[in-house]
């Protein structure tokens, strides 16, 4: 068990842990509502778990990460405590705090299964894999059987099958992607692979939104640019080619390319997606409604709430007023708004650097090094925080956090493996 106990923790934590939404998605389309969804279970039992396995492991951490987990927690325990006198609901605060943590905390527990178990990256990024496989197995059958919620409505095309969130989905889908088409191009050659690589590209492209389309389109170039810059396709280029080095790679990304451009001539032949597609090339912002109802709420607060944070109870509510919701709750959906609404400047900050400086630090080691790992960790990370400042459903979701924590888990296990060489 010592020897293959990561397979079951990379099995639970990455494919198998999507049952939780399909589960959602299956009960909502069924009218069945629970106080608690299956989500809030799950990944509940994922943030305890993790809790539980920094502490014990700690020291097996790295300061580095161990720091960045220890600044984020303190940064939002004065939000924590404020909110329990502005907002009206301690357990939705609670909720809401465990999905702000989550990405750190689940960041940490991954980096504990890779040491503890001695786990090469390949290896994480195949089960990464696997979630693009079960995300667009499980779209495409439920769309098949007629068991599916509508993207937007009649008036538009788009269907997210047996899962609920659309925007949650869709990143989590480019994020798996991005390890499948990598694999693909750096060795791992497979006709079956290559075609469920395409079975869930259609199945992504499928959800109808515009970030669907920008999700099939990053895995295209990041395949590519691995391929053609990293330091082994150098050497394959000085000595002897074989052809399914290159040829399979390109097929793929041609096809990959291909069913962006399906997509995107049934975009253009729906009225409501081309003028939102309009939008987005005149420069428009999709969140600038809610955008403006979040900073109205901010400036009428107190300063000091800008500092510390109110708890996202109270900040969702003050949004809700000013987006014209009337007494509930509203996301503002953009992640550094949300963010700093909820827990304040610091946590921002923090949250924010959690992701940008791997961004940073892989994207150099890419361009001036080479290194095609890099290449798929600047890739998603930029995805992610790019997705977290246009649509949100980022930083706060652990529905495709948990991809991510992979990622950064990668990132900072070869950050101390490099140092340890270098010394």
């Amino acid at each position: 068990m010592e020897l293959h106990g990561y397979k079951v923790w990379l099995g639970i934590l990455l494919p198998l842990l999507f049952v939780s939404d399909i589960l959602y998605g299956g009960m909502a389309l069924l009218g069945i509502k629970t106080l608690i969804t299956p989500g809030i279970i799950l990944r509940g039992m994922v943030v305890a778990t993790a809790i539980f396995m920094i502490v014990k492991w700690r020291r097996i951490l790295g300061t580095s990460l161990l720091g960045w987990i220890v600044l984020i927690v303190v940064s939002v325990l004065p939000a924590f405590v404020i909110g329990s006198f502005y907002g009206k609901s301690a357990f939705f605060n609670i909720i809401s705090l465990s999905k702000a943590l989550y990405l750190p905390f689940v960041t940490g527990l991954f980096v504990v299964i890779i040491r503890r178990y001695r786990v090469v990256a390949d290896e994480v990024l195949r089960f990464i894999e696997y979630s693009a496989y079960v995300l667009g197995l499980s779209l495409l059958l439920s769309q098949m059987v007629g068991f599916e919620k509508q993207t937007y409505g009649d008036y538009a095309f788009g269907s997210t099958g047996v899962f609920y969130a659309q925007n949650d989905i869709t990143l989590a889908f480019g994020l798996a992607m991005l390890a499948s088409g990598y694999r693909l191009v750096m060795g791992h050659y497979s006709l079956i692979r290559a075609i469920l690589l395409g079975m869930s590209a259609y199945a992504c492209v499928q959800i109808g939104t515009r970030a669907s389309l920008a999700v099939v389109a990053g895995v295209a170039m990041t395949a590519a640019a691995c391929l053609i810059w990293s330091k082994t396709s150098a050497g394959r280029q000085r000595g002897r080619i074989l052809l399914r080095n290159w040829m399979t790679p390109a097929l793929l990304v041609i096809a990959l390319l291909g069913i962006l451009g399906y997509a995107l001539s049934i975009h253009m032949g729906h009225g409501y997606q081309h003028k939102k597609l309009e939008q987005i090339v005149k420069g428009g912002f999709p969140r600038q409604e809610l955008v403006l109802a979040g900073m109205r709420h901010i400036e009428e607060r107190g300063k000091w709430l800008n500092v510390f944070g109110e708890g996202a109870d109270s900040f969702q509510r003050g949004v809700s007023k000013h987006f014209g919701s009337g007494e509930g709750r509203r996301v503002v959906e953009v992640d550094w708004v949300d963010s700093f609404g909820n827990y304040g400047v610091m946590f921002t900050i923090l949250i924010h650097g959690f992701v940008l400086v791997p961004l940073v630090v892989s994207g150099y080691r890419f361009l001036a090094r080479r290194e095609p790992l890099s290449g798929l960790l600047a890739s998603a990370s930029l995805l992610y925080i790019g997705h977290s400042a246009v649509a949100g459903h980022a930083l706060m979701s652990p529905i495709p956090s948990t991809l991510m924590a992979a990622y950064l888990a990668l990132y900072f296990t070869s950050m101390k493996s490099r140092r340890d060489v270098e010394s």
